[in-house]
């Protein structure tokens, strides 16, 4: 069973600071964003590996879609040329491959850290 709580909390998180590090300059450290929020998310679980390891895949996946889509936005709003994605999406699915797993490892972590560390 998936807890909307830690995911929601989670992609919030991750979302914010994505758009954090980008504001400020720092767009390729845009990753660290979605770490912190599966960690986050996962953390919130606290429940078994496998859960955090679920929790933490989706929170990446579904926070990097939102994000992209919320860059989509405020670059038609503004008029803003932008590559087609067309022509980039086989790196978008492999960005979004990478932050998805990378989102499972950090979910473990945040699951673990909760499990093993804090009782």
């Amino acid at each position: 069973m998936f807890n909307f709580k830690s995911i929601g909390f989670g992609i919030a998180v991750a979302v914010l600071l994505y758009f954090t590090f980008l504001t400020f300059g720092l767009g390729s450290m845009g990753i660290l964003g979605f770490v912190l929020g599966a960690l986050f998310g996962g953390y919130l679980l606290g429940g078994s590996l496998k859960d955090g390891a679920t929790h933490g895949a989706i929170i990446s996946f579904s926070g990097y879609i939102i994000a992209l889509i919320i860059i989509l936005v405020i670059a038609n709003l503004y008029s803003v040329q932008t590559t087609p994605l067309t022509t980039r999406w086989l790196n978008l699915v492999l960005i979004l491959v990478i932050y998805t797993f990378i989102g499972a490892v950090a979910g473990t972590l945040g699951s673990l850290i909760k499990n093993k560390v804090v009782k």
